[in-house]
């Protein structure tokens, strides 16, 4: 059987917008130069 990583990715997603921070979010996002949806959340709460 095959290895299914969508629940592993759906807790890390869920856990990761409990921590968002809309504002930390925007400047990443401007930082990096991407459209893709960032977080805003920083290294040390992900630890």
């Amino acid at each position: 059987m095959p290895f299914d990583p969508t629940p592993i990715a759906c807790r890390v997603s869920q856990h990761l917008q409990a921590l968002a921070d809309p504002d930390n979010a925007e400047k990443m996002a401007a930082y990096m130069k991407t459209s893709m949806p960032f977080y805003g959340v920083q290294a040390g709460p992900r630890d």
